[in-house]
């Protein structure tokens, strides 16, 4: 499957087998792979997954690449490749290279594991931007079967308690309390509210946070 410049959608429903003597899945454009089904990728040199572009993979897919004898089963370089959400799997087996590569001699590429999406690996070689859970960098270089935890979002909207009209502009900060002082918050993030009064804080992790809003 060759994805050049242009955005592409495969849609997963059952079990999809591809078998190819290059590289399975070369993108340089934008793919996704989706859906509540499988693929299951095999090579007989080179690359499995080539990402000179961006891939993501998402919707609860389940996604085997096997390693070729030359090359590896997922090669990011100059590009992205994004796992994300619950149920979704990306499996990578090693043939005689590594099973997961990032980046080449003067490109970087970055692999991209959030929101309860799983990534296994017999072996993994970090090179440039190299691996990121949750948006946070990871070394990667160790594990074997990750799953990022999943994320949430808290949203709101701020309202004037005398005149019940939207506050635009107000600040509102999202704070974890210290288990011992109750009083010693610590800053995750914070936001403006639109001009409706709303705010919004995405991919946040599962806890108790307390909210703090204030307006000059």
């Amino acid at each position: 499957i060759y994805a050049s410049s242009g955005d592409f959608t495969i849609k997963l429903f059952e079990t999809n087998y591809i078998k190819s003597t290059n590289n399975g899945i070369y993108v340089s454009g934008n793919l996704t792979i989706e859906g509540t089904g499988s693929l299951e990728l095999t090579k007989a040199t080179n690359t499995t997954i080539y990402a000179s572009g961006d891939i993501t993979i998402q919707g609860g897919a389940k996604v085997t690449a096997t390693g070729g004898q030359d090359g590896q089963a997922i090669h990011a370089v100059g590009g992205t490749v994004t796992i994300k959400g619950s149920g979704t799997e990306v499996t990578a087996t090693k043939g005689s290279g590594s099973a997961i590569r990032t980046g080449g001699d003067t490109n970087p590429g970055t692999i991209q594991l959030s929101d309860g999406a799983c990534l296994k690996a017999d072996g993994i070689v970090t090179r440039k931007n190299g691996f990121f859970i949750n948006g946070v960098a990871t070394d990667f270089s160790d594990n074997k079967d990750i799953t990022a935890q999943p994320v949430y979002t808290i949203s709101g909207k701020v309202i004037d308690a005398s005149t019940k009209k939207p506050v635009e502009g107000a600040l509102v900060q999202l704070c974890t309390a210290d288990n011992v002082n109750a009083n010693a918050l610590t800053l995750i993030k914070e936001s403006n509210t639109d001009s409706s009064g709303e705010y919004k804080f995405s991919g946040i992790s599962a806890g108790t946070y307390t909210i703090k809003v204030s307006k000059t």
